[in-house]
C-alpha cells in the first residue's frame, strides 16, 4: 500500500473519512491539508527532503481563505503538481460533472482517478484507491459515462452553431426557436432550446450563457 499520502479538501467530514481508510490500510503517512497552496507547499517540500508523496487525493473546489492564494482550484493543484512531480498519483475526489473539466483532468492532465461525491463515495474511494495503487486508473462509473459521450465542441452542429450565435445577437432562449423557423429549420420547443443551451455549456466548460459567449468566441465559434 501507499506509504506517504496527501489529502488536500476543506471539508473535514470527508477528510476525516478518508484519512480513516487510509490508516485502517496501514497508510503509515496520510497529511490533511484545507488549501490548495499548503497543498502545493507540502509537495514541494517532500521532494526536497527526498521523502515524495506518492498519492495526492484532492477536491476540485475549495472555500476562499483568510489570506489570498495562489492556487484556488484543485485543476489548478493538478496541473502544478504535474510540473514538479509529474509520476505522482493523483485521484480527483469531487460533485464536478461538467464534462469539459472531466476531459480536461482525464486526458490533458491525465489524472489517475475520479470519482464524484454522492452516496457510495466512501466504496468508490476505497476501489480507487486500490487501483491506483497498482498502476491502474479508476473512474466511476457517472464520470465513465460522461467520458463514452463522445461529445465534443467539434461534434457541433448547424443549429448548435446558430444558436451561439443569436446568444450573442442578444436573442433570448425563448425566441431562438422562431428564430431557427426562420432560417429553415424545424419548429423546436423552448426546453429543447434550453437543453442544447445547458449541453453548450457542459461542452465549453461554460458557468453561465456570458461565459459561454466568452469562450466560444474565444474558440471562435462567433
Amino acid at each position: 500500500m501507499f506509504q506517504k499520502v496527501l489529502i488536500a479538501e476543506d471539508y473535514s467530514m470527508i477528510n476525516k473519512g478518508i484519512e480513516k481508510h487510509l490508516k485502517a490500510s496501514d497508510v503509515p503517512v496520510v497529511t490533511v491539508v484545507e488549501y490548495c497552496d499548503k497543498a502545493f507547499q507540502e509537495i514541494q517540500f517532500a521532494l526536497s527532503q527526498n521523502t515524495p508523496y506518492q498519492l495526492l487525493i484532492t477536491d476540485l473546489s475549495f472555500e476562499e481563505g483568510l489570506l489570498n492564494q495562489k492556487l484556488t482550484s484543485g485543476e489548478e493543484l493538478v496541473a502544478a503538481v504535474k510540473k514538479i512531480q509529474p509520476e505522482l498519483k493523483i485521484i480527483v475526489f469531487t460533485m464536478e460533472q461538467r464534462i469539459g473539466k472531466i476531459k480536461q483532468l482525464v486526458e490533458v492532465l491525465q489524472v489517475d482517478g475520479f470519482i464524484l461525491k454522492g452516496r457510495k463515495d466512501t466504496y468508490q474511494i476505497k476501489k480507487a484507491i486500490d487501483a491506483v495503487y497498482q498502476n491502474k486508473n479508476y473512474f466511476s462509473d457517472t464520470v465513465m459515462r460522461l467520458l463514452r459521450s463522445g461529445d465534443t465542441v467539434e461534434d457541433l452542429d448547424e443549429e448548435d452553431h446558430l444558436i451561439l450565435q443569436f446568444l450573442a445577437e442578444g436573442i433570448t432562449q425563448k425566441e431562438i426557436p422562431e428564430q431557427l423557423e426562420k432560417n429553415n429549420f424545424p419548429t423546436y420547443q423552448l426546453r429543447t432550446i434550453e437543453s442544447r443551451i445547458s449541453k453548450l455549456k457542459l461542452l465549453f466548460d461554460a458557468k453561465n450563457i456570458p461565459n459561454l459567449m466568452i469562450k466560444a468566441k474565444d474558440d471562435g465559434w462567433i
